[in-house]
């Protein structure tokens, strides 16, 4: 068996509103995670890149008062499918950030 960047490819049935929700529930998790907030989220639509996943620019908050910002190229299908059946079922697709993805 051969495994190239699973979850790399396109996704036909991916809609930018999927891609729209799961892109809050990105934010929370990281929020909630990196104990940081919310500055603003853009969407970008000049940086999608064609393949069912669609970018938003999202500017954080750190505790220590800092701001970070991030590109995100988020996938338009369901978290659940995304998320996978067990720890051996790799998530799919993936997500970018700042035009990595890592596993």
């Amino acid at each position: 068996m051969v495994l190239i960047n699973p979850g790399s490819g396109p996704l036909p049935t991916a809609t930018e509103e999927t891609a729209a929700a799961n892109i809050e529930s990105f934010i929370a998790d990281v929020c909630d995670s990196w104990h940081c907030g919310l500055v603003e989220s853009r969407r970008r639509l000049d940086k999608d890149n064609g393949d069912s996943r669609y970018a938003w620019e999202l500017e954080l908050a750190r505790p220590n008062g800092t701001h970070h910002t991030c590109e995100v190229q988020m996938f338009g299908v369901s978290l659940d499918y995304a998320r996978g059946v067990t720890a051996l079922t790799f998530a799919e697709p993936r997500n970018y950030v700042d035009d990595s993805s890592r596993m």
